[in-house]
């Protein structure tokens, strides 16, 4: 028996039964003092990881020490002598060509062939060029990562037989994937599609990159929701209404989209806005654009709130500047058993980042007031209780809009969800007294009034709204409910809304859906950001602050759904919605809106034509972030490391980092 063979650190030798016993199973096998193929081939089929452990090992300490190299002769009767010796009927030579005894000596070539670099077309290499590919695509890694040291040696460590290629290399893989992407993307899109898109321009930061971006929201036939990027096309002209309108149908026609588009999600620009007339689809500005114009209006109002938001700044920038002063106010915070939280900065294109700051800030005062007090080289004074009292009841005020503008931006919210959060929101701020700053909150509330009363008239809002489960007819008044339920039955078996131009689309200006939306907004308040939802990482932790109801949660409870019905109307998708609400229980807020369709549908009582229906209302989403999200995404990419990337490049990263994850 040969003891150093390493089988034996899974086995026990039983000299007297010429057997072993297995340390894993307790399997007891027959062998002989001079053959182990019985035990690896045990190894093999029954254990194949401790298997494999032992056959590396021994692969990989033959590449460690060097070999004698007998000749054959000495082979031949060395084997010879084995055979002869060996009585087990285990040891035949079929067995011996599946399981050979790690013992045998090791060739020169298969010793080197164990660490032989693969070629550039082995199977196993193409696949690490891909994982490569990917890595840098939805990583936003630079190409050059492969040149740098630190990822060439864990490469090699991982699998010293790959190779890396030139940077050249992998860039035109990324060109290949995006390809391959765009195919699969376009497969995803079923031939009955009715899509909603976003589009929004963006400039990187020395204006040497624009970009249009355009994103696709669906509802697939299994009524599941799909959220796609289909392109960031980079801008060479002039940003002028027929130029984003051309850009915009190149990518309409790719897709083969024509006839499609059920909504554009936009910004008020006059641009896109003159875009979406071109191209006659309907178009739609973005719910949170919306909200940011009505807080900009209402806060210009209140010279007293613009007044402690400019000082408030000014103290965020003195604490942003000195690292003395930072380390001051650490220790404050210790000493009076405040959260160690940083100040956050005001961002001009950013509504809510005032409201941030002057939250934090208020949590700070204390610590804040303590530095300043202590400082005998600033002239910087702390707010006044006042001063605190008026910056306490503005973050009262925004705080249920900054919950609206988080609402909306959800990637699984529909247009659905926007009126009961309007009608919500005005109940919400009725409610509060703001004696201080009664004329922001009297401005706040008529801006939101005049600037959502069409999206709050509007037959394609009301019908999205009427059939989300979460809302039904609740919101609506009761004059309204057999309005709404009509519309939906006249619209059973409809294809899409017409796409019609916007701006020629006649009609009442109440009832007509694109010419009330089409109106919304100004040039003046165009291109206002709200990438202050796009980008979660920057939203700020509400220190202090327990979890509580969303005041859509909070109120709830208070409406309930209309139970008056008409009489049974004929067709079984007719009798079906007909069910739907005469039932007046509501879903939680918390479901996703398709899930009372989905059951339907799995119980083969959703009959096509609505389930069409569905599909068609409840696939757009409320707001444009889709395309502020993806803006994020390029300001990572395009940074200062990388200010040589061309547009199309930058596109295609785009395209693959935000479509990738879905995909692969």
């Amino acid at each position: 028996m040969i003891m150093d063979n390493p089988i034996w650190k899974h086995f026990n030798r039983v000299p007297v039964k010429e057997a072993a016993i297995c340390l894993s199973c307790k399997a007891e096998l027959k062998t002989t003092s001079s053959s182990t193929t019985g035990l690896w081939r045990h190894l093999q089929n029954k254990h194949v990881g401790l298997y494999e452990t032992l056959k590396n090992e021994e692969k990989a300490k033959a590449a460690r020490v060097p070999f004698s190299v007998s000749t054959t002769s000495n082979q031949n009767t060395s084997a010879a002598s084995s055979h002869n010796s060996s009585t087990n009927k285990d040891n035949d030579s079929s067995c011996m060509q599946s399981c050979p005894p790690p013992s045998k000596q090791a060739k020169i070539d298969s010793m080197f062939r164990v660490n032989k670099p693969w070629d550039k077309n082995n199977p196993s290499s193409r696949a690490i060029d891909r994982l490569i590919v990917q890595m840098i695509a939805v990583d936003s890694q630079p190409v050059s990562i492969v040149e740098d040291l630190g990822f060439q040696r864990l490469v090699a460590g991982l699998e010293p037989r790959y190779e890396l290629k030139s940077r050249n290399y992998y860039q035109k893989l990324i060109e290949k994937e995006y390809e391959l992407a765009k195919q699969t993307v376009k497969q995803q899109l079923p031939d009955d599609v009715e899509v909603a898109v976003t589009s929004d321009c963006w400039s990187s930061a020395n204006q040497a990159i624009a970009l249009l971006s355009v994103t696709g929201h669906f509802v697939t036939p299994d009524l599941e929701r799909k959220n796609l990027v289909l392109a960031a096309t980079p801008i060479e002209s002039a940003h002028t209404g027929e130029a984003l309108s051309n850009i915009l149908l190149n990518v309409i026609e790719e897709f083969q989209l024509n006839d499609h588009v059920t909504l554009l999600l936009r910004d008020g620009g006059s641009n896109i806005r003159k875009a979406a007339s071109l191209l006659q689809v309907p178009d739609a500005s973005c719910a949170c654009h919306v909200l940011q114009l009505c807080v900009k209006e209402a806060l210009k109002e209140g010279v007293l709130t613009q007044t402690i938001i400019k000082k408030v700044k000014g103290l965020v920038g003195h604490f942003d500047r000195s690292h003395p002063a930072q380390k001051q106010l650490q220790n404050f915070q210790g000493a009076l058993g405040l959260p160690k939280n940083r100040l956050i900065q005001n961002v001009e294109t950013r509504w809510n980042s005032s409201l941030h700051m002057l939250r934090r800030y208020n949590e700070q005062h204390a610590a804040v007031a303590a530095v300043l007090s202590a400082s005998s080289g600033t002239t910087l004074q702390a707010l006044t209780e006042n001063e605190l009292d008026i910056s306490a009841r503005l973050v009262t005020l925004l705080e249920p809009l900054d919950e609206a503008t988080e609402q909306l931006s959800r990637d699984a919210e529909s247009t659905s969800v926007l009126i009961p959060i309007i009608r919500m929101l005005l109940r919400k701020l009725d409610k509060i007294d703001f004696a201080q700053i009664s004329s922001v909150h009297r401005s706040l509330i008529n801006a939101i009034k005049s600037r959502f009363e069409c999206f709050l008239t509007n037959e394609f809002y009301q019908a999205s709204t009427a059939l989300d489960g979460r809302f039904k007819l609740a919101f609506f008044d009761s004059s309204q409910h057999e309005i709404i339920k009509d519309y939906i039955l006249q619209e059973l078996g409809s294809r899409a809304p017409p796409t019609l131009s916007v701006a020629t689309a006649a009609g009442n200006e109440e009832s007509n859906y694109y010419a009330n939306v089409e109106n919304l907004g100004s040039e003046d308040d165009s291109h206002e950001t709200i990438s202050a939802v796009a980008e979660s990482e920057d939203q700020p932790a509400r220190a202090g602050k327990t979890k509580r109801l969303s005041f859509l949660e909070e109120f709830h409870g208070i409406v309930q759904s209309s139970q008056a019905q008409g009489p049974m109307p004929a067709g079984k998708a007719a009798k079906v919605l007909h069910d739907y609400f005469a039932n007046p229980e509501l879903l939680p807020m918390s479901s996703d809106p398709l899930d009372h369709w989905r059951n339907k549908l799995r119980s083969d009582n959703l009959p096509s034509d609505l389930k069409s229906l569905i599909r068609r209302y409840l696939g757009a989403p409320p707001t444009s972030v889709p395309s502020e999200r993806l803006f994020s995404k390029a300001g990572r990419i395009y940074e200062p490391r990388r200010r040589s990337l061309k547009g199309e490049n930058i596109e295609r990263l785009l395209f693959l980092a935000s479509n990738m994850p879905q995909l692969i």
